[in-house]
């Protein structure tokens, strides 16, 4: 079966989305480690290759009987150049004047921008990226693992992270991007994790024949609720 793709952008869940697919019949279950920031992280055959800026990933062939999930971002087109066989599903940004959008930021401060690595070799992985993307190391220096990911990417930035520096470089992060010029076998908007499960249920089988058995996807609307509860 091919790779199944799941595009998203940071905060969205995708990892999340990803893990529990993957415990579906037709699909081969990842491992994933759940953290007290609610974030998921997985461990897919490319070793999240695809949620770089810029993917290099090994070139490999998927298990021939079941669907391998691999979460991404906004790198589909490099996986269809790539890899044989590749399926692919967007989780779509929601409106950027909707209460939708304002929570999928809530969740890239909370769970991704504000927050450390959960584990040291996250940490190091990001520290690797950094130093990719901006071709500079000098400022691995002034680091620590309790950094949250928005120092890291200042520091690598060469931009000191006062308050003032920290929130005009977030308000820069936080901006709405035009969809991916690209055509997915399936595109989920971000609004229905939370209004319309069922139409995500039968889209997923529709077009690839996965059944999802379980109610994890009444996760998103759960925790979402939860988060704003009247105080």
């Amino acid at each position: 079966m091919p790779f199944l793709l799941v595009d998203y952008d940071q905060g969205a869940g995708g990892e999340f989305f990803c893990a529990n697919l993957s415990q579906s019949p037709q699909c081969k279950p990842l491992a994933v480690a759940q953290y007290n920031t609610g974030r998921s992280k997985i461990q897919d055959r490319f070793g999240q290759e695809f949620l770089k800026p810029t993917p290099n990933p090994e070139i490999l062939h998927a298990d021939p009987i079941l669907y391998e999930l691999t979460p991404a971002h906004r790198s589909c087109h490099i996986a269809k150049k790539l890899l044989t066989d590749v399926h692919t599903i967007r989780i779509a940004s929601p409106n950027p004047d909707s209460l939708y959008w304002k929570y999928l930021l809530e969740q890239r401060k909370k769970k991704v921008l504000l927050a450390p690595q959960p584990e040291g070799k996250y940490f190091i992985g990001e520290l690797r990226v950094l130093i990719n993307k901006t071709g500079r190391r000098d400022w691995i220096r002034y680091v620590n693992k309790n950094m949250d990911n928005l120092t890291l990417q200042m520091l690598a930035d060469g931009i000191e992270p006062t308050e003032q520096n920290r929130t005009e470089y977030l308000d820069q992060l936080l901006v709405h991007y035009n969809e991916p010029n690209f055509e997915y076998d399936l595109i989920v908007p971000y609004e229905k994790l939370f209004t319309d499960t069922e139409w995500i249920k039968q889209q997923i089988k529709s077009c690839f024949g996965i059944d999802i058995t379980q109610p994890w996807l009444d996760t998103y609307k759960t925790n979402y609720e939860a988060d704003h509860q009247p105080a």
